[in-house]
């Protein structure tokens, strides 16, 4: 072995240069660096049988399992398969194939901080959208559909209603223009039909 490389290598560990060192950091410093050693620790006999362990990070430690998405096949009817993928506990994907193997749909799901989904998006066999559904605590707020060229072919939009205004269902084009809107009116509703322009009604009911 070249002395260059040698050089290169710690000799000796000062211990006593180590605890000056330890001494001099607060107490939230010295809380945090014993946190990361528990798990490191616990990282390590939860995986001690896993392979390339010689191969994980620092960052991978850190990151623990919070990141990892774990998957569940389920066999469907007809010979088809579910693969259902959860992240922390919450299902974050759901892979729909058919009897042959062949990818027939996805869906995908993102939360908010309350654990609550927020999104939800239908993916066709060729992975482009074709609808994605937004949440606010546990409503349906907004749906927008796209055809198979990517294009937004349909918005509808949900309004709970509040003191002053009622609830409706408002539906536009792709284009942004009105198509139809449904008030509610307690257990009444009126449905209005728009013309291509958005504005000029054709039909109430």
């Amino acid at each position: 072995m070249s002395n260059e490389i040698n050089s290169g290598m710690p000799q000796s560990i000062d211990k006593a240069k180590l605890v000056q060192q330890w001494n001099k950091l607060s107490p939230a410093e010295q809380d945090s660096i014993k946190k990361i050693n528990a798990k490191i620790d616990e990282y390590f006999e939860k995986h001690k049988s896993d392979e390339n362990l010689d191969k994980v990070t620092l960052e991978d430690i850190l990151k623990g399992d919070e990141d990892k998405v774990e998957e569940k096949r389920t066999d469907l009817p007809g010979g088809g398969m579910l693969i259902t993928q959860t992240k922390n506990g919450k299902e974050v994907g759901k892979i729909y194939y058919d009897a042959v193997g062949n990818l027939m749909g996805s869906e995908s799901y993102e939360y908010d901080r309350k654990g609550n989904v927020k999104k939800e998006t239908k993916h066709r066999s060729d992975g482009t959208t074709e609808q994605i559904t937004e949440y606010k605590n546990g409503h349906t707020i907004r749906i927008l559909e796209y055809n198979e060229g990517g294009n937004l072919e349909r918005r509808i939009e949900y309004d709970n209603g509040g003191m002053f205004s009622k609830p409706k269902v408002t539906v536009y084009r792709g284009d942004g223009t009105k198509e139809s809107e449904v008030i509610q009116d307690g257990d009444d509703s009126k449905e209005i039909h728009y013309a291509e322009d958005g504005k000029t009604v054709v039909s109430e009911e």
